[in-house]
């Protein structure tokens, strides 16, 4: 009330002088007069009505909490009205507000929340305001799987698992996703895969086509590794393949490697396996009927019992291959074989049964397995001075070897050239080499021969079951 007869006494003062009539003030001039009065008053009554000139000020605080009462900090308290300001909830989901004016309204928000009330109206101090938040229902879109599993219902951005169906028809095989609009796949080429939902309702739909050769492997993008092969594709509705071609790329990605046990016990009869196959993993072609194979030069690696079992006559070994592994051409019909010169590590029974007539080892060779040439038709045998190790039975079972030739400072362990024909008969050995039992069958007297007196290095010739040392 103050404040207003503050504001209100310029007017009666004018009010007053004019009814004084002064003299020399005309109608004219007292007119202007109580006009200009008039302009001032209402500028100073929009002062003090609204506030604007008011020097009151007040301070809000509260706290923002949950349904349970659990504190929500972070909440952006919003204030609009006689003063326009912000802060937000911290250390127990509390807030205050300093030097508001006026009539203020106070709005809460955090996305993800509903607030009761939605606002506060005040115009004084107070210590208690409260907002109780409430999490946000989610809204649900529905996505439809047409010829596939995966449907529901789901917020935006939920990662859905989906997984095309079979095939209905023979010969069909997966072909790729489609969406009718909005979110993305994972791989829209892959049956199994996930997808990203949109903002709204959305078909998602796999489709198919007629198949190639690359659907009848399983394969690995992430690491170019075919995993399997299925004769028949993998829903048994293609035509068999027994004489696949590997593919070089498979969905646009490069072929690398071919995994373990990927054609174990197919019988596939032959294979093409193209250049940039750096990698044959163990057991791969285990069990088949391959007749030959040609290995690209780019292989670097081939794996233990990689080709076991098959029935190879013939093999061509790449010149990048160091380590020929265990097994590896074990149980063929190899008649020769070509070892390169990188190989300088031959695995356990690598060779073993099959129908090699000889064999030539590079000066690469410094370690021969036991039982890697085991059952074969050997008739003589070098080994190279590079070889410094020869495994047990390495040669064992060679019915028709007759005559050896053994370098210096090797150690062939016991039984390396056993026979139960004892038909070698003549040996050049080196010096400093160390002799297993049983060395060329049992109850032969060579290692006797060499060790005894007088033996070492030389050539020796078996005389009945005598061996005898000549002079070169």
């Amino acid at each position: 009330d103050r404040m207003m007869m503050f504001c209100l006494s310029p007017l009666m003062l004018i009010i007053k002088d004019m009814g004084r009539g002064d003299v020399g003030m005309n109608k004219k001039s007292r007119l202007l007069h109580l006009f200009a009065g008039l302009i001032i008053i209402v500028s100073l009554l929009s002062g003090c009505v609204g506030g604007g000139g008011g020097s009151d000020f007040y301070s809000i605080s509260g706290t923002v909490v949950d349904d349970e009462g659990t504190a929500i900090d972070g909440v952006q308290i919003v204030v609009t009205g006689g003063k326009s300001s912000s802060t937000g909830t911290a250390n127990g989901g509390k807030f205050a507000l300093t030097n508001l004016a006026g009539i203020c309204l106070l709005t809460p928000s955090l996305d993800g929340y509903d607030f009761e009330p939605k606002s506060i109206e005040v115009s004084k101090t107070n210590t208690n305001v409260r907002f109780v938040g409430t999490p946000e229902s989610p809204e649900l879109y529905a996505l439809t799987v047409e010829n596939g599993t995966g449907g529901g219902e789901y917020t935006e951005g939920a990662i859905v698992s989906i997984s095309a169906n079979a095939p209905t028809e023979s010969g069909q095989v997966f072909d790729l996703w489609t969406t009718s609009g909005g979110g993305s796949f994972a791989d829209e080429k892959s049956e199994s895969t996930s997808f990203t939902m949109p903002k709204g309702a959305v078909i998602v739909t796999a489709s198919y086509r007629d198949a190639m050769m690359e659907d009848y492997f399983e394969f690995d993008g992430a690491t170019g590794t075919i995993t399997k092969y299925q004769k028949t594709g993998k829903y048994e509705n293609l035509d068999e393949e027994l004489d696949p071609v590997i593919p070089s790329s498979i969905h646009g990605k490069s072929v690398t490697t071919v995994g373990e046990n990927a054609f174990r016990d197919v019988q596939i009869t032959s294979v093409v396996i193209p250049e940039g196959i750096t990698t044959i993993e163990p057991w791969a072609f285990n069990n088949n009927l391959l007749e030959a194979v040609g290995i690209p030069e780019s292989v670097t690696t081939i794996g233990e019992y990689a080709f076991c079992a098959n029935k190879l006559t013939t093999i061509s070994i790449p010149d990048g291959i160091t380590h020929i592994a265990n097994g590896v051409f074990w149980l063929n019909e190899l008649a020769s074989v070509t070892i390169p010169t990188s190989v300088t590590h031959i695995g356990d029974t690598a060779f073993e049964d099959n129908l090699l007539a000889s064999v030539v080892f590079p000066t690469s060779v410094t370690h021969i397995g036991s039982s890697a040439f085991g059952s074969n038709s050997l008739t003589s045998l070098e080994i190279p001075a590079s070889v410094h190790n020869i495994g047990r039975g390495a040669f064992d079972d060679n019915q028709g070897l007759v005559t050896l030739v053994i370098p210096d400072n090797v150690f062939i362990d016991g039984h390396a050239f056993y026979q139960n024909s004892l038909l070698i008969t003549t040996i050049t050995i080196g010096s400093g080499v160390t002799l297993g039992e049983n060395l060329l069958g049992e109850g032969d007297s060579f290692k006797d021969a060499y060790d005894d007196i007088g033996g070492g290095e030389g050539m020796y010739e078996k005389e009945g079951s005598i061996w005898v040392k000549r002079v070169r």
